[in-house]
């Protein structure tokens, strides 16, 4: 995810699926041209009222339980990280929406928060410079539907697979980068 952002030289991250607040952290610690960073969980209300695949039930129960300790709060990077809370399937994202460098898909796995988290991260890349959508869980057993969902969608958009990994990923204007 670093190498990523470094790639793309975000200056703005967005993230579906805060969880332990970890990937949020190293994402901040690593990469220095960000300035802003979402994070976008389920608050309580909208849990307890969504229906979850079981172990995205179990990875949001113990999100609440570190809510108050997550791995970026009281670090020298909190202030450029924005929490923000919604179930992904109703927030609106109209102010991101061509804004951001890099989306990270992290959040519920099921087939359509997956489609719509999607759906809302290309919306959101930036039109015109180099940009990125990584997904996590591509090829995790727990998670078929969305090993699946990403393959039919690199019918359309070229998505890397990152080997030994539950890594993907799309470039938008990949094809401007210089490897020289």
């Amino acid at each position: 995810m670093v190498s990523l952002a470094r790639l793309v030289n975000a200056r703005t991250f967005f993230e579906f699926g805060t969880y332990l607040g970890i990937q949020t952290l190293n994402i901040a610690m690593n990469v220095p041209s960000l300035v802003n960073i979402y994070t976008l969980d389920l608050d309580y209300e909208s849990f307890k009222n969504v229906k979850q695949h079981k172990p995205d039930h179990i990875v949001s129960l113990k999100h609440f339980e570190y809510e108050r300790r997550l791995a970026f709060l009281g670090s020298p990077f909190e202030n450029m990280i924005q929490r923000l809370y919604s179930d992904s399937n109703e927030f609106d994202f109209s102010d991101f929406e061509g804004e951001i460098d890099i989306v990270y898909v992290d959040g519920g796995h099921d087939l359509g928060t997956l489609r719509s988290d999607t759906e809302n991260a290309f919306k959101m890349l930036r039109p015109d410079s180099l940009s990125c959508i990584a997904w996590h869980d591509y090829g995790n057993p727990n998670y078929p539907d969305l090993t699946q969902y990403l393959d039919d969608l690199s019918i359309e958009y070229d998505i890397y697979h990152v080997e030994e990994t539950w890594a993907a990923f799309y470039l938008q204007k990949g094809e401007d980068i210089d490897f020289k």
